[in-house]
């Protein structure tokens, strides 16, 4: 665990901050760990569950603490399925298989088949878009839609920002404030306590944990299925 965390006290703040927002989840669900061949995966059901299934995939260096304010409204018509993507902080296993490869569509396999889920829509941010558009190309047949909000590998990738991250990852307090505003945007003047709650939770990652450095593959849009 501590190859993806600076230390191992850092990975227990940072999982016990998660297990508040996991006991404040708005509706009624189920956590659950699933095996894979990457190492368990961590996951939240809400929602009937005769329900279209849903899958939630959040970004790099986040969990699904992330879908806490959109959830309810998902889980009323949707049986959803918000996955903790492994390598990153969340309760998933800390594997990170490289990007170029098939091995994270092969976890997804894994990860449907423990739900019992053939075919699905799916949500995903940043690297969990990329994740979703990547599973979507290779298992066209198993997914029904895609919601992809600024996903990783498509368009071209400026090598500039990872330059900009390390720099204001340097600057304490004030560097890290600026980076959730990249990464975020800017919160408003009068943000709900629920909304700092969150962006404090986000500093305790970002203070603690070691995100990927690995560029995201460009997608190719003519990547066969099975």
């Amino acid at each position: 665990m501590a190859r993806i965390y600076k230390s191992d006290a850092g990975a227990r703040l940072v999982r016990e901050g998660y297990s508040h927002f996991l006991k404040h989840w708005p509706v009624p669900n189920q956590q659950m760990l699933v095996p894979t061949r990457e190492g368990e995966t961590f996951v939240i059901a809400s929602g009937d569950e005769k329900a279209a299934p849903l899958l939630l995939l959040h970004g790099s260096a986040a969990n699904s603490a992330m879908w806490v304010g959109d959830v309810a409204a998902w889980a009323t018509h949707f049986r959803v399925y918000a996955i903790d993507m492994i390598g990153e902080p969340g309760f998933s296993a800390p594997s990170r298989p490289p990007l170029e490869s098939e091995a994270h569509a092969l976890w997804m396999d894994d990860v449907t088949q423990a739900l019992g889920i053939t075919r699905a829509a799916m949500v995903g941010v940043s690297l969990g878009g990329w994740l979703a558009l990547d599973y979507a190309t290779r298992r066209p047949g198993r997914v029904a839609s895609l919601v992809l909000l600024s996903p990783s590998g498509v368009g071209r990738q400026k090598i500039g920002i990872l330059f900009k991250v390390i720099a204001l990852r340097m600057c304490g307090d004030w560097g890290a404030r600026k980076l959730r505003e990249i990464i975020l945007g800017r919160a408003p003047a009068e943000a709900p306590p629920a909304i700092h709650e969150f962006t404090t939770f986000l500093s305790m990652i970002q203070e603690n944990f070691r995100p990927r450095m690995e560029r995201s593959p460009s997608l190719a849009t003519t990547r066969s299925g099975d």
